[in-house]
């Protein structure tokens, strides 16, 4: 009962991204940055590109890109890369054959 408390008093902050990062030490900015661009982004030409996004953000890609704030290179090959973790970002190994 206490977790579930503790979720849905939490949940409702993820809903606005901004106060989220506003309200984060320059530590949990660097995280929540590397969490959404999969460690990624970088800075060239005075635009920040990345050649991944996650498909959460991916609503916001063209408004980002209309105000050339963002550049997501697809080109690369590396948006349909796995991210690091596996598939499901999980860092267990599952054995799938009996022993």
């Amino acid at each position: 009962d206490e977790v579930w408390m503790v979720f849905e008093r939490e949940l409702p902050k993820l809903e606005d991204m901004e106060l989220l990062y506003v309200s984060a030490s320059a530590i949990e900015k660097q995280q929540l940055v590397r969490w959404g661009f999969d460690s990624s982004l970088y800075y060239k030409e005075g635009v920040f590109r990345t050649p991944f996004i996650l498909p959460v953000f991916a609503h916001n890609e063209l408004i980002l890109i209309e105000k050339n704030l963002l550049y997501v290179d697809k080109k690369s090959g590396l948006s349909e890369k796995v991210r690091s973790g596996g598939a499901e970002r999980s860092r267990t190994a599952v054995q799938t054959y009996l022993p």
